[in-house]
Parts: C-alpha cells; sequence; structure tokens
C-alpha cells in the first residue's frame, strides 16, 4: 500500500509539462545531493544537506554546478565557509542586529549568536565569493528566518520572513 501512495504523491507532484524534472546521485563531500532540472538552464540547481558535530540539526545547501555535480570550486568554498561557523555568523551579525531591534518588544538573547540556527546556504556561481551568495538562519527569539545576501563578499542586504 505505502509503495502505491508514493507513487500517487509523487505523479501528483510531477511537472506534467516535461519542462522540470529531478535527479539524484551521491557526491563525496555533499552525499546524497537531488538535481532540479529545467529546459530553462537558468533555473538547473543541485540540492544537499549536510551536517556538522557544532550544529544542532542539518542546513540545506543549493549550488548551480553542472548537470553532472558541483563544480570543484563550488565544493570548496562550502568547505571554506563551513570551516568556522562562527565566522560565517559574525559576517552577518551587525546586519541581524539592525534587523532584530524591529522586535522591541521581545528580549535579545544575550548570546547573540545562540539565537541563530544555520538553516541554509547557497553557494555563488562557480564557487565565486564576489559572485551573490546567501546565508540563511532561524532565529527562534522572534520566530523568523534571517537571510543574508551577500555581493562582493559582504553582505548587501537581509530579507527577514516567517
Amino acid at each position: 500500500m505505502r509503495r502505491v501512495l508514493t507513487k500517487i504523491f509523487r505523479a501528483l507532484n510531477s511537472d506534467l509539462t516535461g519542462r522540470s524534472w529531478t535527479s539524484q546521485t551521491s557526491h563525496a563531500y555533499f552525499g546524497l545531493m537531488t538535481y532540479f532540472g529545467n529546459t530553462d538552464p537558468a533555473r538547473c540547481y543541485w540540492e544537499a544537506e549536510l551536517s556538522h558535530p557544532d550544529l544542532p540539526k542539518k542546513f540545506s545547501v543549493t549550488l548551480q554546478g553542472t548537470t553532472d555535480g558541483p563544480l570543484p570550486a563550488e565544493t570548496d568554498f562550502c568547505r571554506a565557509i563551513t570551516a568556522d561557523f562562527g565566522s560565517l555568523f559574525s559576517r552577518c551579525r551587525e546586519a541581524f542586529e539592525a534587523q532584530l531591534s524591529r522586535w522591541p518588544d521581545r528580549q535579545m538573547p544575550a548570546i547573540l549568536g545562540a539565537a541563530f540556527v544555520l538553516d541554509g546556504l547557497s553557494i555563488p556561481q562557480e564557487g565565486n565569493p564576489l559572485g551573490e551568495w546567501e546565508v540563511t538562519y532561524f532565529c527562534d527569539p522572534v520566530g523568523r528566518y534571517f537571510t543574508a545576501q551577500f555581493r562582493e563578499n559582504r553582505v548587501a542586504s537581509v530579507a527577514v520572513d516567517g
């Protein structure tokens, strides 16, 4: 019965136009990855979930790569940026503090970084840190996702969702 329900679910959630598709592969660094293909190459991307012993949960990683998988420079970028989670958060801290000030009725956590949990990371095209990329954290005290959008390796803007 479960197999039948799975097939029905996949059919209902598939693109019946044939313009998009998914496939999966295993990668030495990213592990199991899903490719979201599209007839428009600009809309194609890879997604994976990574875990780290310093983090309470897995976080998602998206990247463009090629149809064969991530480029070596994209893998290197991810390794470098996730080598020091404290440094990654420090790059976002000032911009996040400015957004947090919009919730004066909420108590600011004593240790700001402890209130933010890494949720997702997008890798810039070809792993170029000067390109556009994002990092998303969930902030439990305000129940919102904070996304720092990077350009030229600096926070250019912050989006708050939730």
